[in-house]
């Protein structure tokens, strides 16, 4: 699972347009047009840090903090799926693209299932 959060990482790194065109599409979907153009790269910095500590807290096997750090990715994924918003977030930039918003929150699920696993299976059990 960490393979995947890297890959986020360099997806948000090697295209951060992907993202920001995604928060701009459902703003303007959910709230109209919104003038405020540095709300995108707010977005954009929040989940390069959120990565980050995913990163850094599966590396040091702190398990719970991770699934607390993922759970709004999940709510997300969720909420795309629910408002029929555009399926790919961005998260991975162009590196990987979900087809329809139904396999991102799949995907998502299958990542929180994964950490809970490697949570109640570590030696530590953070």
């Amino acid at each position: 699972m960490l393979p995947v959060f890297i890959l986020a990482l360099l997806g948000k790194l090697i295209s951060p347009e992907t993202i920001v065109s995604f928060v701009i599409a459902s703003n303007s979907r959910l709230f109209g047009v919104i003038d405020i153009e540095i709300i995108p790269n707010v977005i954009l910095f929040i989940s390069f840090l959120i990565t980050i500590s995913l990163i850094y807290f599966l590396l040091k096997e702190k398990f719970t903090v991770s699934m607390l750090l993922f759970t709004p990715y999940l709510i997300v994924s969720l909420l795309i799926y629910y408002l029929k918003l555009p399926a790919d977030c961005g998260c991975f930039g162009e590196i990987i693209t979900f087809p329809n918003p139904l396999i991102h929150f799949l995907f998502n699920c299958l990542i929180f299932c994964l950490m809970f696993m490697a949570k109640k299976f570590s030696s530590r059990g953070n």
